[in-house]
């Protein structure tokens, strides 16, 4: 079954080598590398700082990473993010764009502003689930309840579609979803390919499983209904 091939080589990811970048509230660019085995812990930090973290899996991403200075990182999760010429930040932002499903961390929508021109701090609202989910692949629309994977030693979780692209991206020919964690709306939306989620059976609902010894119908999703938070990799 391709789903559990899907599942069964989940585990076997070997993290790769992360670039942070983005541009602070002046404009200015920033952009930094981070070896393998920083995996997670760049991605934390690009997840607290606003910034997006690349996956380098080709040797376009390798070549634009060693453009940018070696990063560090504090023990207060944060990482040195030091400034980049213009050029490397735009071929940095030109290649997420072409290549969306590497983008692991993306920033939080700007917050609007409030009167006199202060930002209010709202998170922006999260599209919640539809009550007419998807029972084919082709049905996924905004709304539908899927299943994703932020990093592979977490399982799978319950993600709210926020947007359909459906002619894929440039070098994307399939529709790419952006997401967001149903149960933590305060964690960034991010980027799927459609061949990178789960579906669950049309008739779950959340909080089906609650006083019950229940599971989503898909074998060895990996929601367990667990309070514990999904790593900040998507």
């Amino acid at each position: 079954m391709a789903t559990q091939s899907a599942l069964a080589q989940a585990g076997k990811i070997k993290a790769p080598m992360v670039v942070l970048f983005g541009r602070d509230e002046s404009g200015r660019a920033h952009a930094s590398r981070f070896a393998a085995e920083h995996h997670q812990a760049a991605i934390g930090a690009a997840a607290m700082m606003g910034f997006r973290a690349l996956a380098v899996q080709d040797p376009e991403a390798g070549e634009l990473a060693t453009k940018t200075p070696a990063g560090k990182l504090f023990a207060s999760g944060k990482a040195f993010v030091p400034f980049v010429k213009s050029a490397t930040a735009e071929a940095l932002e030109r290649y997420a764009a072409d290549h969306p499903d590497r983008v692991i961390v993306l920033p939080k929508a700007s917050a609007p502003k409030a009167a006199g021109g202060a930002s209010s701090g709202a998170v922006p609202a999260m599209i919640e689930a539809s009550d007419d989910q998807p029972k084919d692949w082709s049905e996924i629309k905004v709304g539908a309840r899927v299943l994703a994977v932020g990093d592979p030693d977490d399982g799978w979780w319950e993600a709210i579609v926020q947007h359909v692209h459906e002619g894929g991206t440039k070098g994307h020919p399939k529709p790419m979803l952006t997401l967001r964690w149903e149960h933590f709306e305060d964690e960034a939306a991010f980027v799927r390919s459609i061949s990178q989620i789960a579906m669950l059976h049309p008739d779950y609902h959340a909080g089906d499983t609650e006083g019950a010894d229940t599971t989503p119908a898909l074998s060895g999703s990996g929601v367990t209904g667990s309070d514990s938070k999904p790593k900040a990799e998507g």
